[in-house]
């Protein structure tokens, strides 16, 4: 090619003067369209000596090239305005290397630049082939281009290894003559879709580098000076490549800047970039060469240590990425020195890694050892890599070994992280994010990685002023910052070992590892059966910090018997600790945190656990713990916050404990489930479950011997225990018999069948509260006015507040109301002076109930808040009444009631049920009332009336099922009996009317006490007050000639005690027909 230009510069050299005056003509100058004339071979070189003005314009053209053709279109100095290229097709068969659409001399600061329509190359060349490719600021704007490459390299042995097919080359190149003049720019080559497939063989010392996309800067006379490539793919991009030493898209420069890759270097130099605005498939196969040196091949290579464009690079990619090197000879997907950045975090963005070596490389040595030596390596230290990918899929065969260090073994880890990276930050974003670990690898791996023998290392550092320090044995150790979010997995272990110095590992250096996972992202721990020192479960590292519902995974293996150690510090910030199983019922999963533990913001372990009938009070594996099993959260360091235990069923219901347990006569424990052997408060985890019977089970915890605490499921209640002032001496005192716990909900399964009876009774009450005087229809108007009664029609609301505190340990505040309306359509009197009144009734009544259990417990121990729960019943009450009147004023009162119950039970554990029934009444009541002084009708007069009455009460209500236990309250029956009296007065009102005042005392007895309620294995009762007192105020005083308006007030309370108190009162109407 050289030749030929000079022999075309001295055929021209007439022209030079001519060319020299119309040098400073500006390029707007050259404004017309002026047709480029192709040569003999088809090529075109615009911007050349001759003819002046250059040409600027290549036609719509299929061209077929062969021979010792060296381009098709190849730009000059003389180009100082935009060169415009129709869609070409073009064919090139070649002897040795070529350039498709390339920049030689041309300079953006001239005001070159090319547009390009559809490009299609289909060239086999033999030395250098390169599709596009431009420098010095001129940029290049395409629409879809098609590269069919194939570099046949026979020419020679290649032993220097520069013989390069490049699909796309752009940026300051070794031979573009680039200086600091263009520092601070990019050399651009933009491209609609882009597709290349490039295949190259030869190289009997070194294979052909085979590279699809190279952005480059500095590479001239390796001073960092020139324009920075960039290549911008708008479009697809679809790439192929077939050889032995070949990488997708390789990107570095900007020597001088070891800080922010975007900012510029200390020479006002960019950092070369590659940004794809939309999907891109990569994939690498293997060649058929057999040069005597092996290289490595990769997808995605950025930044480089050794000689030429060493530096940074940066790839930005906003569509769908997916790398493919599993056919690679000794492949890899993404390697990053420098400080180089990849970017996929854009919400469209997703990458996807296949690959026979690591999915993600950061360091590592570079390509070839350093000055040509065979025995010394170059690692790529560096300081700020960052790697950020959404929706990342990574997976490695794991059969890919380094080609050049002979016995380092196979590359099985997912992402490696070499010694020297120093600040290293990878992040991963995405609910379909998946890095699954080779079953021999780590999904991340940060160590020194070189242990083979015969071998020395170069290392690249900095000082603390960022000055490159250039030197053997100049070792740091790693800091990783690993970040992923989202809803996404990795499946594995991470592991962090010790940097190496020449030959040995240097234990006063170790690499920094933390995690941070959040907002729902899993990690599944798997073992690595490689690992080094037989650890195949042991994950190594600093700090793993699981943030927002993240979860850390043990029990990723469904069969259980996982048993993982993490060795390091976990931080839960809501996050979950999990040794639940997929398919649950596996209660021998362990993990161990070989570190400190800190809970906070609702942080959670969950585990399974099983637990038959009948226990023992033991809480250590030691003593047996018998008849449970469960998985251990096992903490070497110490443990701190607060953090639940929700114990997961078979059925995957949380917060319910497996097995046939039931409380028995003596309390019961189960082995410990979560042990700390460090310092550690009591309270630390706390926890409530289920079971499939009454009893609630919690979280309590002991010291143990070693000085740490257990953690261990209990059914005792303690109390709590004062602290005793350990100077004075102490009498010795029998040991605490604890009670068992409850769940929260059984005190309204136990106690609402009683308030169901007691809104029954508050329907009935007596017959003053619920019909007020009605001996008044044979007092008014001079006794005479009864006689002619038709009928009386009634209604009144009703009210009470009851606390009632059981024998035992449940207690019940209740607040009642309702509405009650009657008609009696028989009014009759009889031949001795006595009337019957024959009626009948509807009600409706609400009762709101607070239930307690005196014995609720958090944590084991007894707590002041006893309040467990609320209900409502609602019922619905149908009666029929027969009241007979003597004339001496004695009545009988005779009452049926039948009522239809609807229960609704809601616990302070959350858990909701309800359930119906129906409540059968019978009531008697007698009273005779006896004259006080003697008084004529219509005048004022005092009576006493003794009264008795009797109710039996039939009570039935449907089982029910509550989701985790069954309940049946059975059939209850209740047998209440009252004995009293009233004092009245009656005085005459206007209109022979009567009002009337009285007061009322008496004793009320309950003489059966109600029956057990089963709930699951367990039977249980509560026993309340049977005999209490009462007394209260009424009042009668008519509205109008038949219309009276009547109220009764009462107050009760049990004799010795509180066990029950409580009043109530009602307000009524009635109306006589006559």
């Amino acid at each position: 090619m050289k030749n030929k230009i000079d022999k075309k510069l001295k055929k021209n050299f007439r022209l030079l003067l001519l060319t020299s005056i119309l040098s400073g003509v500006s390029a707007t100058g050259f404004a017309a369209t002026i047709t480029c004339t192709p040569e003999a071979d088809g090529s075109y070189m615009p911007g050349d000596y001759a003819p002046l003005p250059s040409c600027n314009n290549v036609v719509a053209a299929t061209v077929t090239q062969s021979g010792n053709a060296e381009w098709y279109i190849m730009t000059r100095s003389r180009l100082h305005e935009t060169l415009y290229v129709g869609d070409s097709n073009v064919t090139a068969n070649v002897n040795g290397g070529y350039g498709g659409i390339v920049n030689q001399y041309a300079y953006g600061l001239s005001g070159a630049a090319i547009i390009a329509g559809n490009l299609t190359f289909k060239v086999t060349g033999n030395g250098n082939i390169n599709g596009l490719g431009t420098h010095s600021n001129v940029n290049m704007t395409t629409k879809n281009v098609i590269l069919n490459l194939t570099d046949n390299y026979t020419a020679g042995s290649n032993n220097s290894g520069y013989v390069a097919q490049y699909g796309v080359l752009t940026g300051s190149t070794v031979d573009s003559g680039e200086r600091a003049t263009y520092n601070g720019q990019y050399s651009t080559i933009t491209t609609e879709n882009l597709t290349i497939n490039q295949t190259a063989t030869g190289g009997m010392v070194n294979p052909i580098l085979n590279n699809g996309i190279r952005a480059i800067q500095g590479a001239y006379q390796n001073l960092g000076n020139g324009s920075a490539g960039q290549v911008i793919v708008n479009g697809n991009l679809d790439m192929t490549l077939t050889g032995n030493r070949s990488i997708g898209i390789y990107v570095s420069g900007n020597q001088s800047n070891h800080g922010d890759a975007t900012a510029a270097g200390s020479n006002g130099a960019l950092t070369p970039k590659v940004i794809l605005n939309n999907d891109a498939t990569i994939t690498i196969n293997k060649g058929t060469d057999s040069s005597f040196s092996v290289w490595d091949s990769h997808g995605i290579k950025l930044g480089k240590v050794r000689y030429a464009g060493e530096g940074a690079g940066i790839l930005e990619s906003h569509g769908n990425l997916k790398i493919d090197t599993t056919n690679a000879l000794q492949g890899g997907g993404i390697k990053m020195m420098r400080n180089s950045i990849f970017d996929a975090s854009d919400s469209k963005s997703s990458t996807e890694v296949k690959t026979n070596g690591y999915a993600l490389e950061i360091g590592g040595h570079d390509d070839q050892a350093r000055n040509g030596s065979t025995t010394t390596f170059e690692q790529a230290a560096s300081h700020g890599v960052s790697a950020s990918f959404n929706n990342a899929v990574f997976t490695t065969m794991g059969t890919s070994v380094d080609p050049l260090i002979k016995g380092t073994g196979t590359r099985r880890d997912l992402i490696f992280v070499d010694q020297g990276q120093v600040d290293t930050k990878l992040n991963f974003t995405g609910a379909n994010t998946n890095l699954t670990a080779n079953a021999n690898g780590y999904i991340l791996n940060v160590s020194g990685n070189y242990t083979a023998l015969n071998y020395s290392y170069y290392s690249n550092t900095y000082d603390a002023s960022g000055v490159e320090l250039q030197g053997q044995n100049l070792f740091q150790g790693s800091s990783v910052t690993f970040n992923a979010s989202d809803a996404g997995s990795m499946t594995g272990l991470v592991y962090k070992g010790l940097v190496k110095n020449t030959q040995t590992l240097d234990s006063s250096k170790t690499p920094m590892l933390n995690l941070n996972l959040s907002n729902g992202f899993t990690w599944n721990l798997n073992a690595n059966a490689s690992a080094p020192n037989g650890d195949k479960t042991t994950a190594l590292f600093d700090t793993a910090t699981i943030s927002n519902g993240a979860v850390i995974n043990g029990a990723f293996d469904d069969a259980g018997n996982n048993n993982y150690i993490l060795s390091g510090n976990v931080v839960s910030n809501g996050g979950v600790i999990n040794l639940d199983n997929a398919t649950h019922a596996k209660y021998n999963d362990v993990l161990t945190i070989n570190g400190n533990y800190s809970g906070s913001k609702g942080a959670s372990v969950r585990m399974n656990t099983l637990w038959n009938a009948p226990g023992d009070a033991a809480i250590t594996v030691a003593e047996g713990g018998a008849d449970s099993e469960s998985d251990v959260l096992h903490i070497i360091g110490t443990a701190d916050g607060q953090t639940s235990v929700n114990p997961i069923a078979a059925d995957g219901t949380v917060n319910v404990i497996d097995g046939s347990v039931q409380q028995i006569a003596s309390i019961i424990n189960t082995v410990p489930v979560v042990v700390v052997d460090g310092a550690n408060a009591a309270g630390t985890f706390v926890g409530v479950a289920k079971t499939t019977g009454a009893t609630e089970v919690q979280l309590a915890s002991r010291e143990a011997a070693n000085g740490g605490r257990e953690y261990y499921w209990t059914m005792a209640a303690m109390p709590i225990v004062d602290p005793v002032d350990p100077i004075d001496p102490v009498d010795p005192v029998d040991p605490v018999t604890p009670t068992p716990i409850y769940n929260p909900s059984v005190p309204g399964y136990v106690e609402t069948p009683r308030v169901d009876m007691e809104l029954g009774y508050a329907t009935l009450r007596t017959l003053h509260e619920r019909r007020g005087e009605n001996q008044t229809l044979a007092w008014d108007e001079c006794g005479d006015c009864g006689l002619e009664a038709k009928g009386q029609v009634w209604a009144r609301i009703f009210g009470s507040h009851l606390e009632q505190d059981g024998k035992t340990r449940f207690g019940m505040d209740t607040d009642t109301y309702g509405i009650q309306a009657g008609y009696d359509f028989a009014v009759k009197r009889n031949d001795k002076d006595g009337h019957r009144l024959t009626g009948l009734y509807f009600a409706y009544g609400r009762a709101n109930t607070d239930f307690s259990d005196k014995y609720r417990a958090v944590n084991g121990i007894i707590s002041d808040d006893k309040y467990t729960g609320n209900g409502k019943t609602d019922a619905y009450s149908l009666g029929i009444t027969n009241t007979y009147y003597k004339s001496n004023g004695t009545y009988l009162d005779l009452v049926g009631q039948a009522s239809f119950l609807q229960n609704k039970y809601d616990s302070r554990s959350n858990v909701t049920a309800n359930n119906n029934g129906f409540g059968l009444i019978l009531s008697a009541e007698v009273g005779r009332p006896y004259a006080i002084n003697d008084h004529t009708p219509g005048e004022t007069g005092w009576l006493i009336e003794p009264q008795a009455q009797l109710i039996y009460q039939y009570l039935k209500l449907d089982k029910f099922s509550d989701g985790t236990r069954n309940i049946d309250q059975n059939s209850q029956s209740g047998l209440r009996g009252r004995i009293g009296f009233r004092i009245a007065r009656n005085s005459e009102a206007k209109n022979y009317q009567t009002n009337t005042f009285y007061g009322v005392a008496n004793v009320w007895h309950d003489f059966l006490n109600p029956k057990e309620v089963n709930i699951g294995q367990d039977g249980l009762k509560e026993t309340y007050a049977s005999t209490w007192g009462e007394i209260g105020l009424g009042i009668q005083f008519p509205l109008a000639k038949e219309l009276y308006l009547y109220s009764d007030a009462r107050y009760e309370r049990s004799f010795g005690g509180a066990d029950r108190d409580g009043y109530r009162g009602t307000l009524g109407l009635k109306y006589t027909w006559k």
